[in-house]
């Protein structure tokens, strides 16, 4: 009985290896995932909304789309089985807007019926519908005729003011903190959703508000409805609570609150939506779900694999399809959207087996669109984006670097660096960076790379990396008066002599008296930086010099710029539709106005080009680089790390960062660096819609002259910036500053 126990036994042990022999333990690939298909793009297309499902599985959507009859507003079909679209013209749309009349937003209830929400005259809310497209009703809704009342007992001072589509607003905080927007007395209103039975509007305060199809109001939802982020499904409501914390859902037939649900980055630009299985959103991190009695999201689709992932990506629309999957609008940049469907595949490996890292102390737009851009062409590679100084982080950038050393000299580091604010000579130098000289050269032949750029990371006739934007430190005045300003020490000379000139001579920047503010003390590091930072350290007494001419420069302003209580007014333009910003200098507005002779500042962006030439180029004033000198600042510069083992998926990747296809997208995080994106932009930027051209002064050329880098070691920066406080103070002298600087980074350097 032993030895047929025993050989029982044996044989099970035996069957058992050979069938791990046959199958190692954890080698089977996990398969399935979302994966994301291209649609339709749509060019010329002005103005998208009101994507829906039909019954039938197509889609459609109402749009304003420009072609060569001109603009025109249109319902467009896309069918399910893939066909060709249809497009049928709302021919009634025109008459309805008149002459200054223009549309807001447009929706399609799931009966036909088309809500149109649009402005005219001094009206800004008005709301129309049809059933046909070729009849629009105007429907009278006496809460947007009549001005807003201030609560009884309190006054609703207006305590701003705004633009909104082009039109004056005015902002005032009712007592129950709530904001009411008013256009001549008109309340505000955002969208518009329809009903079965009426529809809903957006407002500010109180929310939302549901009418009857002719107008009258049935009951108020309170909350802050927008348009991307609120839906209606049968009978509930989903929209953001009042502090936009959270979504929140109603009964539309009690009016009572159903549900809270928290989501983690919930802002203006999440697209909501509901179907039969519950609320579903959308973000740049991907496509969730959850139950309306669930707690948790799922999350279904990975947005760092798709194109959610772009800066220049917004979404314009999104809905289920009948199903598991999703149907979303995506606007694409200026005055271009695409269709795209989000579909579990069963045969596409749950993660993608190869994995790209990228390294940066700081989150980068380009960086970001780039990745977009090659995942949809590398489905099966993951590019892991690790940035070290997000909002959460409590290491220093000394700490960061020192851990990044360390991981290098293991052999775990990342695959890719950002090089932006690192100690790249040392990089360099230690050999940790990859020559790219190759990938470069062929890019600047083909692909029309503006070579005096790609010299940043040259040492020793190779390049060990390649910047994706720049910026440029640029004055401008009188041009005589420009060629006169050869150094910080001679603008310092020319300030102090023209201190009590009408107008003096430097334009003071607008944060010289705030109160956390720098003064004049940082305004002008970057560019000299170079002259205390030697391959050794820093020289200590070029470090003391620079201060001492900064705060002489500081205090000669300050002598003719009286401080002012008020806070300094910034204009902020807006760019395109995906929620980017870029602060606008108010300087040449002081020139064009003669309050000052000269000025300096940061060049960074095309908004700040259109500032300048729009205000100085038709006054005679000239351009130039600062003091003459040809510098400029890398922006989201790349180098690849020697190693790495993924040396050719690495530079795919650069080359798709320096390629059009990314450097056309304008992201507000430079000037691109490859010529003739950067050449038709400032031509589109600089050309008005009648056709007239604001001219350059001369900038297109300057950049071709740019050939002096200024690479920021952040670290010796922070600790430069740590004494300024005293230097403002006088508790510190130049000298007692530029010894601490030197104590503090040298040990860093030494490393």
């Amino acid at each position: 009985m032993k030895r047929i126990i025993a050989l029982a036994l044996s044989l099970t042990l035996l069957l058992g290896l050979a069938a791990g022999c046959g199958q190692e333990s954890g080698s089977e690939t996990a398969m399935g995932r979302y994966i994301e298909e291209q649609g339709p793009v749509l060019e010329n297309m002005y103005l998208a909304g009101g994507l829906r499902r039909q019954e039938n599985g197509d889609l459609s959507l109402l749009a304003q789309t420009g072609d060569e009859n001109g603009l025109g507003y249109y319902r467009y079909v896309f069918p399910a089985d893939g066909g060709e679209p249809q497009r049928t013209a709302l021919e009634g749309l025109p008459a309805l807007l008149g002459e200054n009349g223009y549309v807001r937003a447009l929706t399609e209830g799931a009966d036909g019926t088309i809500y149109v929400l649009y402005a005219s005259g001094t009206k800004s809310s008005l709301v129309a519908r049809s059933t046909d497209g070729v009849t629009f009703e105007q429907i009278d809704i006496p809460d947007l005729a009549a001005p807003e009342q201030t609560p009884e007992g309190g006054a609703a001072g207006a305590a701003n003011s705004a633009v909104l589509d082009g039109v004056p607003a005015d902002v005032s905080v009712s007592e129950e903190g709530g904001s009411v927007v008013t256009f001549d007395g008109q309340k505000y209103v955002s969208g518009i959703v329809p009903l079965s039975d009426g529809f809903l509007l957006m407002f500010s305060t109180p929310g939302a508000s549901r009418y009857s199809t002719d107008g009258t109001l049935v009951a108020e939802y309170p909350g802050m409805p927008m348009p991307g982020s609120t839906a209606v499904w049968e009978n509930t409501l989903i929209m953001l609570n009042q502090d936009s914390s959270a979504l929140v859902t109603y009964d539309l037939d009690t009016g009572r609150q159903s549900g809270t649900y928290s989501y983690d980055g919930l802002g203006f630009l999440t697209a909501v939506g509901m179907d039969g299985d519950g609320i579903f959103l959308a973000d740049t991190s991907g496509i969730y779900r959850q139950s309306l009695d669930g707690k948790l999201w799922e999350r279904l689709v990975d947005g760092g694999l798709t194109t959610l992932v772009m800066p220049n990506v917004t979404i314009a629309g999104l809905t289920g399809d009948g199903g598991d999957g999703f149907h979303a609008l995506l606007s694409t940049g200026e005055n271009s959207y695409q269709l795209m469907y989000y579909v579990f595949d069963p045969n596409t490996p749950t993660n993608p087996d190869t994995e790209l890292t990228v390294f940066s102390l700081k989150d980068n737009s380009t960086i970001r669109q780039t990745i977009g851009e090659f995942q949809r062409r590398n489905p099966n590679v993951r590019v892991n984006f690790r940035v070290a100084l997000d909002e959460n982080a409590s290491a220093t950038t000394e700490d960061i670097i020192r851990s990044l050393n360390t991981e290098i000299l293991s052999g775990n580091g990342p695959d890719i660096l950002l090089l932006d604010g690192l100690p790249v000579d040392s990089y360099i130098e230690k050999g940790v960076l990859t020559d790219i000289t190759a990938l470069i050269d062929r890019m600047v032949a083909e692909n029309g790379l503006m070579s005096n750029l790609m010299g940043a990371y040259a040492r020793d006739g190779k390049i060990y990396g390649a910047p994706a934007r720049f910026t440029l430190p640029v004055m401008m005045g009188k041009p005589d008066e420009v060629a006169s300003v050869t150094s910080l020490e001679a603008l310092l000379k020319l300030t102090e002599a023209g201190e009590k000139d009408d107008p003096p001579f430097l334009r003071a920047p607008q944060t010289l008296w705030d109160e956390e503010g720098t003064g004049m003390l940082m305004e002008f590091y970057d560019v000299s930086a170079s002259s205390f930072l030697i391959q050794d350290g820093v020289d200590e007494a070029a470090l003391a010099d620079y201060f001492r001419t900064v705060l002489a420069l500081d205090e000669s302003v300050k002598r003719y710029t009286p401080q002012s209580d008020d806070a300094a007014f910034t204009m902020v333009a807006s760019v395109s539709s995906n929620g980017g910003y870029e602060m606008l200098d108010m300087g040449p507005y002081d020139l064009q106005a003669g309050r000052a002779r000269f000025h300096a500042s940061t060049l960074s962006g095309i908004y700040g080009l259109e500032n300048i030439c729009s205000s100085l180029s038709r006054n005679g004033y000239g351009l130039d680089s600062l003091f003459g000198r040809g510098q400029y600042t890398p922006v989201g510069a790349v180098g690849i790390l020697s190693t790495s083992s993924q040396q050719e998926l690495a530079a795919s990747f650069v080359e798709m960062m320096l390629s059009p296809t990314v450097q056309d997208s304008y992201l507000s995080d430079g000037f691109p660096v490859n010529g003739s994106s950067l050449e038709k932009l400032v031509q589109e930027t600089l050309t008005s819609e009648d056709g007239s051209v604001v001219s350059d002064m001369g900038f297109l050329d300057l950049c071709g002259t740019l050939d002096t880098p200024i690479l920021t070691d952040q670290v010796v920066k922070e600790a430069v910036l740590d004494q300024i406080p005293g230097l403002l103070s006088g508790s510190l002298t130049p000298e007692d500053a530029a010894a601490a600087v030197v104590e503090k980074v040298s040990l860093y350097l030494a490393e």
